[in-house]
Parts: C-alpha cells; sequence; structure tokens
C-alpha cells in the first residue's frame, strides 16, 4: 500500500471540503486524514476506498497514480491561465494567517459583487 494520500488534499480543497468536514464524512479523527494526507501513516485499502468515495473519485486519483477523471486538472489550469493568476495565489499563499487571507476574499468577493466600483 501507499505511504500516503497525495491526491486528497487538492480534490478535498477543490470540492470546498474543510479537512475535519472530510474526516467526519470518512469516520476518522482529522489528525488522522491529515496524517495519510502528508504521508506520516500508511493508509488502509478501507480507508483508501472511503476517501475516494467521500471524494467522487478513484482510488487511483486519491493515490495520484492516475489523471483525474473529474477535470480538476483542467479546470485548475484554466484557472491559473490568466496573467497574474499564479502571482496571486503565491501572495495568498504567503499571507501570514487565515484571518489576512479571509480579508483578502472579502476584499475580493465585494468587488465582484459590485462590478468592481467602489
Amino acid at each position: 500500500m501507499r505511504r500516503s494520500a497525495p491526491g486528497s488534499r487538492t480534490l478535498r480543497a477543490y470540492r470546498g471540503l474543510t479537512l475535519a468536514a472530510m474526516a467526519d464524512v470518512c469516520g476518522v479523527a482529522f489528525q488522522q486524514l491529515q496524517k495519510y494526507e502528508n504521508g506520516a501513516n500508511r493508509i488502509s485499502a478501507l480507508m483508501l476506498a472511503r476517501v475516494a468515495k467521500a471524494l467522487g473519485v478513484t482510488t487511483s486519483e486519491v493515490l495520484g497514480e492516475a489523471e483525474p477523471a473529474t477535470g480538476v486538472l483542467d479546470d485548475v489550469a484554466e484557472l491559473l491561465a490568466p496573467p497574474g493568476a499564479v502571482d496571486l495565489l503565491r501572495a495568498y499563499a504567503a499571507l501570514p494567517n487565515d484571518a489576512a487571507r479571509f480579508s483578502l476574499l472579502t476584499l475580493l468577493n465585494t468587488s465582484l459583487s459590485t462590478g468592481g466600483k467602489s
């Protein structure tokens, strides 16, 4: 069995699931799921099947052995294609905490809902 489930974090985030919500669906503590994602603990075949089912993908996709049939990579590539998108993502990831990230998202969502007008 593989040591980790590298595809689960990306797929989980794409589906909008928090680590805690995903762990709840899989019937395991979020700390345990985090260890699977990071490769700290081996993932059993049963847990792998639960994770895949919760994400709506195959076990091969969770293990990173197959291209996602769900179109996740195509969707992500499309989102990152506009000029500056990767720089924006890097800046977002470099923000010091969740509060700063939430503030940025609030600003962007407000700007989108007002059509970019102040």
